[in-house]
């Protein structure tokens, strides 16, 4: 019941691949709605991603952790 259906994750993880954009996908380990699980196959797909997994936090890291995500997205961007 959790998660996203295969299909369209392997559908979404495919066209993003395409696009060859700089990509930074966070995650928590503690998500109910789209488990830690899911971070995995989005390293396969984005090898080059760079990733972060919060401990310790839900599905909403930009609230529950909001200064050291807003921390990373920045030194993302930069």
């Amino acid at each position: 019941m959790r998660g996203v259906h295969k299909q369209w994750r392997r559908d979404l993880l495919a066209k993003v691949a395409i696009l060859d954009l700089p990509i930074f996908v966070v995650w928590e380990d503690r998500d109910r709605i789209l488990p830690a699980r899911h971070l995995d196959a989005a390293r396969t797909a984005f090898p080059k991603a760079r990733t972060h997994l919060f401990p310790a936090t839900g599905h909403m890291p930009q609230i529950e952790r909001a200064e050291s995500f807003a921390e990373r997205a920045l030194n993302f961007w930069a």
